[in-house]
């Protein structure tokens, strides 16, 4: 935990002291607190759109997009990043990453869009609306997981747009995307808040929570990779089946959508199938755990996502899970919903 902690205000640091440079430079303008608009003319974005948002940590654990944004905007204040159009960067929780906690009073991706402003999460969520997310036209939202990773994979709920977004700035990569109900019970997760704005979001889930060096530097590449989609102009207002279809067969991304999710019991009596991570694949049939003394299965083939073990993850937790895991099913371009 000590070495943590030290570990975020050393990046903390080198964030505040390339921004710094950038107020000076005229080339970042300070909104609210560790929330910026850097590039050129950026003084002057009072209220125009903002092409790009890179958010991170609105999970204080998930502390890895930390050291990434702070590499990013130390290259671009030190001119070795040219950046073509103003970019919104913002530390989300950083009284929850000080201290180790997911969140310090309630989930701050499960409150935006709230209309209660008495928690600190949701008054924070308020004045990341209000100054970035909703102007923005692209976000880029970094996270991390409770668990060890496959492969890095992208999620957020549908949009044509959103999907090719994903696919070119994480090529390769798998892509979990859903329709219908919010995500969670909870509230609006970023991505979701930013496309009922009329804006298009993703989340970037690097791997399991930590300053792991690869994942930093998957972080990274992927703010690069945004910015040069964006600039080439990729990705336009009327991007349809056929364009998106041209893009998951180039960047050769596969997609995946909700198969099965498993409800944490009231009662707690549940025991899941010890060794899953995020993406390891699930056959149909196969028995995941013990639920109130009585097996239970995946219903079809597919890969497990956001598996849960209370007992190893009980310090994350201020409340009882309302998931122990989903499993998620590859699906095609067709079954997207038009």
């Amino acid at each position: 935990m000590k070495s943590s902690v030290a570990q975020i205000e050393a990046y903390y640091r080198a964030w505040q002291r390339a921004l710094n440079q950038l107020v000076k430079d005229g080339l970042a303008a300070c909104l609210e607190e560790d929330i910026y608009l850097i590039g050129p003319n950026a003084s002057q974005m009072a209220s125009q759109r903002v092409k790009l948002t890179i958010c991170v940590t609105l999970h204080g654990n998930e502390v890895a997009g930390i050291a990434a944004l702070s590499q990013f905007v130390d290259m671009v204040a030190a001119r070795l990043v040219t950046l073509p159009f103003v970019v919104g960067v913002t530390i989300g929780n950083l009284p929850a990453a000080r201290r180790g906690e997911r969140f310090l009073e309630r989930d701050l991706n499960r409150s935006f869009g709230s209309t209660s402003f008495t928690l600190q999460e949701q008054r924070r969520a308020k004045v990341l609306q209000d100054t970035l997310l909703d102007r923005t036209d692209f976000l880029l939202d970094i996270h991390q997981t409770r668990l060890a990773n496959q492969t890095p994979f992208t999620i957020f709920p549908y949009t044509a747009q959103s999907l090719a977004f994903a696919a070119l700035v994480c090529p390769g990569q798998p892509v979990v995307t859903h329709w219908g109900p919010s995500f969670s019970k909870e509230g609006l997760c970023s991505d979701e808040y930013v496309q009922v704005q009329g804006g298009q979001g993703i989340t970037v889930e690097t791997g399991q929570a930590g300053f792991d060096p690869t994942q930093v530097s998957f972080g990274f590449s992927s703010m690069l990779r945004a910015i040069c989609v964006l600039e080439r102009g990729e990705i336009g207002s009327a991007f349809g089946v056929t364009e998106l279809a041209a893009v998951l067969q180039a960047t050769q991304t596969q997609v995946f959508s909700w198969a099965q999710v498993v409800e944490f019991p009231e009662h707690r009596d549940i025991l899941l199938k010890p060794g899953l991570m995020n993406f390891s694949p699930v056959a149909a049939g196969e028995q995941l755990g013990v639920l109130a003394g009585e097996a239970f299965y995946a219903q079809q083939a597919g890969a497990a996502l956001f598996p849960i073990y209370p007992e190893q993850n009980s310090k994350t937790y201020h409340k009882p899970p309302r998931e122990i895991i989903r499993l998620v099913k590859p699906i095609t371009i067709a079954q997207l919903p038009v």
